[in-house]
Formats: structure tokens, sequence, C-alpha cells
């Protein structure tokens, strides 16, 4: 879905009319148009969600005045940040990263420019957002508002439980990294069983070699 087709869903949730474009000469279409972006950014913001996944290898910009030796530009499209690429310390500041790295890549959420790439799930939990933040300007019916709400919470769960099955689960990850560690670093111990003289042990027995 595109910006019309998220807001025209908004709108239905309403029981408003459609409109043609985002910029058209309608209260219905300055009303969305206003809100439209901070809510994608908002939605986007409160998630990891894959459909907007960005990796990008960031450019030096100098040093900061303390603290890190480094300063790096952050995307005009960051959203918020996932993974740094080397694991490292940083913090984000203002649309820079600081970090002591003199290279670094990072994986990131970023707003798209067309917003039909996002998984249609996360589309229309946004729509319904989009309706709660215009119902009372639009409508001024607060019961509405309050119906929506709820549907929004549910189409927001199930948008994160579909996103959640399109990667390999944390936990499995971090078991396989956690029991390859374990056969790497446990000692193996090996028990011999000595062969015995009657009651008493063969002194003369040399063990095999490990």
């Amino acid at each position: 879905m595109n910006r019309v087709s998220i807001t025209n869903l908004a709108l239905s949730n309403l029981g408003e009319a459609p409109i043609q474009n985002l910029t058209d000469d309608n209260a219905r279409a300055r009303i969305a148009s206003a809100r439209i972006d901070d809510v994608i950014r908002s939605i986007l913001r409160m998630h990891d969600w894959n459909s907007a996944m960005k990796r990008i290898a960031l450019t030096s910009i100098g040093e900061p005045l303390f603290g890190f030796n480094t300063t790096f530009q952050l995307p005009a499209d960051f959203i918020k940040i996932i993974e740094v690429y080397p694991v490292s310390r940083f913090r984000i500041q203002a649309d820079t990263l600081l970090s002591n790295e003199t290279e670094i890549s990072i994986l990131y959420v970023h707003e798209p420019t067309d917003v039909n790439t996002l998984d249609v799930l996360l589309a229309e939990a946004i729509a319904l957002k989009l309706s709660v933040e215009i119902t009372e300007t639009l409508t001024g019916k607060d019961g509405l508002k309050d119906r929506l709400f709820q549907k929004f919470v549910m189409a927001l769960q199930e948008a994160r439980s579909a996103n959640s099955k399109d990667k390999t689960p944390e936990r499995r990850e971090e078991s396989t990294f956690w029991n390859a560690r374990r056969r790497e670093t446990t000692p193996v111990h090996r028990t011999f069983n000595y062969p015995k003289t009657g009651n008493a042990v063969d002194n003369n027995f040399t063990p095999p070699a490990s």
C-alpha cells in the first residue's frame, strides 16, 4: 500500500469517503496528510521491522569533543538502530553516531520513500493508528476513537508476530552459539580401568597416551 492507500483505509475505518491524493483540497486530505508521516515514523520506531531494515557503512565526519573517538553521519532516512558492526560501544546523538571505531556499519530501521515495501500487516496497523489520530478532528466521536485504538493494538500484535517468523528465533541462535562454545571450551575427561592383581593395583601399569 502507498500513502494514499493507507490514508483511504484509515478514512474507511471512520466511515469517510476516500481521497484521490494527499494534496486534495478537502478536510480529509488536509487532516490526514498532516499526520500520516509522523504516524509512520512512530510505528517504525516501535519494533525491528524486517520490511523496513537497511544496512549501510557510515561515513566519518570528524571527532566529537569528548567521550568517543569518531563521529559518523547517520543516513537521512534513519529511524532506529538495530545492530552495529563491529560490535562496540556507541551513542546516537542527534543525526550522528559516536563510536571509538574508525569504520562502522549499521543495521537499522529506515523510513521508506515508497511505503509499498512495507509488509501489508504493518501497513494495516499504520492505517489504524492514523484512524485513531484523526478521528476526533474529523468526526468528533470519542467512542469510535477508543474502539479503533483497541483494533490498532491487536493489528500491531499481529504484525509483530508475523515479523518474528521471518527470521531465526534469537533464542535458537543464542543456544546454537553457546552450545558450540561449550563444546570448544569444556575439557575432555578420560577414565582408565587400571588392571588389578588380586586385590592390589598393578603399580607397573602405564595408562595410554592421551
